[in-house]
């Protein structure tokens, strides 16, 4: 089992824009609150309650750190109130979403932060993210959605749990949907039970934590690693990059061309959908 819990990409921020309140001597007698930027029950919130429960003993002074939770568009909310509203003397820090740093460049709306300007403390686990779905869906193999539509849920509009179905449906020829406006993954597992929504993303690391049931009980297939290579925990799921097919003694890595040599590898797609790379001079 991997260390701690899950979330995709856990990050943990504090404003830089005063000079760092780590430099200063003591937090000795203040509150630190740890913002979470998703719904209670989630990996970032267990995350978060965890880096709570253990960070003041490693911070000048021993200070006192309260979680609380601060849902909102996939930790938009909370990344504007970091960046705009919080307090800059080092009482504030947050746990937010994978996906801000570019979420900034991606949408044209509410972005009222520079990711650039955030003193970035650390990172509390790497993870590999799952695309899942429902035991009782009637798909088996990541290329069945090809042929079926798959509903998915999402949360904020950047978030991996919106933008991976789409850029697979772009890139791959798949079929998902995706129903967005989740406050976390754990309001996507509910409406995965309750059978509101097929599928969705979600950590290596929650199926084998927190949702361990989950595998034990076989209420869910996992259909795809959103990775490059192959996690020995689940080598027997394709990745992401084997989602094309080879023409021409060329190697596609499905979503990516590689060169070869003097020559290029140029992307197409067939007339059935599927995409191949082939060899062009």
């Amino acid at each position: 089992m991997r260390n701690l819990s899950a979330a995709t990409l856990a990050l943990l921020v504090a404003l830089a824009i005063a000079p760092s309140a780590y430099a200063q001597p003591s937090f000795a007698g203040k509150t630190i609150r740890l913002s979470i930027g998703t719904g209670p029950g989630g990996g970032y919130d267990t995350y978060g309650r965890l880096v709570a429960r253990h960070i003041g003993r490693h911070v000048p002074g021993n200070p006192s750190v309260v979680p609380q939770n601060m849902p909102g568009a996939a930790s938009l909310t909370l990344t504007n109130y970091l960046y705009n509203q919080a307090p800059r003397d080092g009482t504030a820090i947050g746990i937010i979403n994978q996906a801000m740093p570019t979420e900034q460049y991606l949408l044209e709306q509410n972005i009222y932060y520079d990711a650039a300007k955030l003193n970035w403390i650390g990172r509390v686990s790497s993870a590999v993210e799952m695309l899942i779905v429902w035991h009782t869906v009637p798909i088996e193999k990541i290329d069945d959605v090809r042929n079926r539509e798959v509903i998915m849920g999402g949360t904020g509009p950047t978030s991996s749990t919106v933008f991976v179905p789409y850029l697979l449906n772009n890139l791959a020829g798949l079929k998902f949907k995706v129903i967005g406006g989740f406050n976390g993954t754990t309001e996507i597992g509910l409406a995965m039970e309750r059978g509101e929504i097929e599928g969705s993303a979600t950590p290596l690391e929650s199926l084998t934590s927190y949702r361990a049931n989950w595998v034990r009980d076989r209420k869910i297939k996992i259909l795809l690693q959103q990775t490059a290579v192959r996690d020995p925990e689940v080598a027997d799921i394709p990745t992401m990059v084997e989602m094309g097919t080879t023409t021409g003694g060329a190697r596609d890595t499905g979503l990516f061309c590689q060169r070869r040599g003097s020559r290029s590898l140029h992307r197409g797609a067939a007339r059935d959908g599927t995409w191949y790379c082939a060899d062009v001079a």
